[in-house]
């Protein structure tokens, strides 16, 4: 039997058929491994923009900091509690996301003064006295893990986002 199919390996035909599925394999099989290659850093894609792992991290990070400085002290937040903050965190991302390239596409823009304006009018940045407050502004902001930047740009992406669902 071994000799029949030595016999029928050395035909055209069958060396034929063998080349076809090597070809196959490389084209579907090694193509979907080398696509995969350098895997992805993002968690999620709204349309042609993705949300990168780092930045759902910090997110997620400075969203279960808040929950568990609500639980009682020593107490650790809960898997399901994590598992909740994940969710919540992840869709929020999105749909953020989602109003974003809305904002692009519309092209608002949120002048540098709307976005003073907003930020001395947040009551976390005020001291006693209601004023806007720069020492309490930068403790804030660093309690947070966020820069001066980085949080302006936060806030010129929600007033934006705030003009697209006006």
């Amino acid at each position: 039997m071994i000799t029949a199919f030595r016999r029928y390996l050395e035909t055209w035909i069958v060396r034929g058929f063998f080349l076809i599925m090597v070809v196959a394999f490389v084209v579907w099989g090694i193509g979907d491994v080398v696509r995969t290659v350098g895997n992805p850093t993002w968690v999620a894609k709204v349309g042609n923009q993705t949300i990168e792992g780092p930045v759902f991290q910090a997110d997620y990070q400075r969203a279960l900091n808040q929950a568990s400085a609500k639980l009682p002290s020593g107490q650790d937040a809960s898997p399901a509690l994590r598992h909740r903050i994940g969710d919540e965190t992840l869709q929020r991302l999105i749909g953020e996301a989602a109003l974003a390239q809305e904002a692009r596409r519309l092209r608002v823009v949120t002048p540098n003064a709307a976005v003073r304006q907003a930020v001395m009018a947040m009551p976390s940045f005020r001291d006693k006295q209601g004023q806007f407050n720069r020492q309490v502004f930068e403790a804030v902001l660093q309690n947070n893990g966020l820069t001066e930047q980085q949080f302006t740009q936060m806030v010129r992406g929600n007033l934006a986002q705030r003009q697209v669902q006006e």
